[in-house]
């Protein structure tokens, strides 16, 4: 008996020694194909390495920054849409989309607003209808650790940055002397605003009227900030109504794009062209008609296209962690070395436009 359990013992041994030998065989020929394609993909890796660099921050992340407008489809953030695209060509780390409302209106930009905070997006850059709408959102997106940044809304408390095309002061005070110079200095005159919500609409206003009382005291104000709601058609209904109460009106300063549009075709169908001097805010592709046909007389404003470039420059920059101070590059032409108020950053982009010289500006 002993005998028989010596030879079935030796014969465990054996078989159990012939498996671990096939085991380790198999792991080597495992790895050999293993050990080669983990080579492949190094070498694939490493020829890519140059664009795969590229293509992220230096903390290898790839942001995306999306640009909350007031309304969707104007001419105006069509233009500004160009800026996100120019961005996007020269930064292969940064994903910049644009999304609004259909028309102005703050409560629908609180919905985006919360719909981008849930998506986790890196930072937002804002053009708030109203700015107390805006301010418990904005400060949801930064404690949730977005980046904020605001553009025409100098003052707003709860955002990294403000971004401005140029003082607003000094804005409003150009549009008057303007105004002034076309009406004579004298006469009566009104100002509108988009929103009575709207922060730098208000700042114009008011540094006009402040500069008129300085220096045009010959020229009355009779109707101070009527809302125009951003709109073309209100803007129309309401100049219609300035001037069946007020008959004597010679000018007025207009604040919004849509506005401005409205006036413009007023005066037309009025034919007050001439009798009435109208200064508003609004890109020539828009104003262009209105200023041949002598309905505005000039018009003032700046490339929406440099400030959407520059908001998302000053996000991009934020996002890695890089100082924004006085004299700072953001990139384009009226922001290459901004001027800051705290917070807020100025450039210095203001445009005019007149019958005669609108034909420099291709937008």
């Amino acid at each position: 008996m002993k005998k028989v359990w010596g030879i079935l013992l030796s014969m465990i041994l054996i078989i159990g020694l012939t498996a671990c030998g096939n085991t380790d065989t198999a792991q080597e020929e495992a790895s050999a194909p293993a050990a080669e394609n983990t080579s492949a993909a190094a070498s694939a890796a490493e020829e890519e390495s140059v664009p795969a660099t590229e293509a992220v921050s230096e903390n290898g992340k790839t942001y995306k920054i999306a640009n909350l407008v007031k309304q969707l489809g104007t001419a105006w953030y069509q233009r500004q849409q160009l800026g996100l695209d120019q961005i996007n060509e020269e930064y292969d780390n940064v994903e910049c989309f644009m999304v609004g409302p259909e028309t102005a209106d703050a409560s629908e930009q609180v919905k985006i607003m919360e719909d981008l905070i849930a998506q986790g997006v890196d930072a937002i850059t804002v053009v708030p209808v109203s700015v107390e709408t805006l301010e418990p959102v904005c400060q949801k997106a930064r404690e949730a650790g977005i980046i904020v940044i605001s553009h025409e809304a100098a003052g707003m408390e709860n955002v990294d940055y403000d971004v401005e095309a140029f003082d607003n002061a000094s804005y409003g005070s150009h549009m008057m002397d303007l105004l002034a110079e076309a009406m004579g200095e004298e006469g009566q005159y009104a100002t509108t605003v988009g929103f009575l919500t709207s922060k730098s609409h208000n700042e114009w206003m008011e540094a006009a009227v402040a500069r008129q009382k300085e220096a045009y005291p010959n020229m009355e104000l009779v109707v101070d900030k009527i809302e125009e709601n951003d709109d073309t058609q209100t803007g129309h209904d309401k100049f219609q109504e300035l001037v069946k109460t007020y008959p004597q009106l010679k000018g007025i300063l207009v604040s919004s794009m849509s506005g401005t549009q409205g006036v413009g075709l007023a005066i037309d169908e009025m034919e007050l062209n001439g009798s009435v001097s109208a200064i508003g805010t609004c890109i020539v592709s828009v104003s262009g008609d209105y200023l041949e046909s002598g309905a505005l007389t000039a018009t003032t404003f700046w490339d929406p296209a440099g400030a959407g470039y520059a908001l998302n420059k000053a996000a991009l920059l934020a996002l890695e962690g890089e100082t924004i101070e006085e004299g700072t590059d953001l990139g384009y032409n009226g922001y290459h070395s901004i001027t800051m108020n705290g917070n807020v950053i100025y450039g210095d982009d203001v445009e005019e436009a007149t019958a005669e010289t609108m034909s420099q500006y291709p937008f």
